[in-house]
């Protein structure tokens, strides 16, 4: 007698045992990447994992996509230094989120730093993580409220304050 069907493959089964592999499979590694997650989400698990309390949360300030390039007649700056620009509180209207955040920030270095610190130091690990956004923002914010404020950049290898404002970079932190 002649088969009438194939009988290899066996399509249902092999799909459904497929689907169900594949749903294992994709929980597992969901598992897996969760498990491996080490980052710091909550401002709870922060305090708790470095025993600091938070002075802040800033949040993410999106720049406007201009259609042509701001003209700067006095100096040629990097895409970078414009960006920063564009993230000045300078620029923000005055119930921006972005601008209390900074003036919360202003608020509770003031009410948590012991009556002899002076100094209020930026760093962080990598480039790019916001430093010379967040220090020139902060000075801005201390300055407005008329607080004696020194803004030093002491990055010898990009330095970009300077650039930021608009000032001329010589006479330096290495010139002194």
């Amino acid at each position: 007698s002649i088969p009438t069907s194939p009988i290899k493959p066996k399509m249902l089964p092999n799909a459904g045992a497929g689907a169900g592999a594949g749903i294992v499979v994709g929980f597992v590694i969901a598992f897996l990447l969760e498990s491996l997650d080490t980052s710091l989400i909550t401002i709870e698990s922060v305090e708790a994992i470095t025993g600091l309390p938070v002075l802040a949360v800033i949040p993410f300030i999106k720049i406007p996509k201009r259609k042509e390039r701001p003209r700067d007649h006095h100096a040629k700056v990097s895409k970078g230094v414009l960006q920063i620009r564009q993230q000045l509180i300078l620029f923000q209207k005055e119930d921006d989120p972005i601008l209390e955040a900074y003036r919360t920030l202003r608020t509770n270095i003031q009410l948590k730093r012991q009556p002899h610190q002076k100094v209020i130091l930026f760093t962080s690990s990598l480039p790019a993580e916001g430093k010379t956004i967040s220090v020139c923002n902060l000075a801005i914010t201390m300055a407005k409220n008329r607080l004696k404020t020194l803004l030093v950049d002491a990055d010898f290898r990009r330095a970009d304050i300077h650039t930021v404002f608009g000032l001329p970079k010589a006479p330096g932190l290495g010139d002194v």
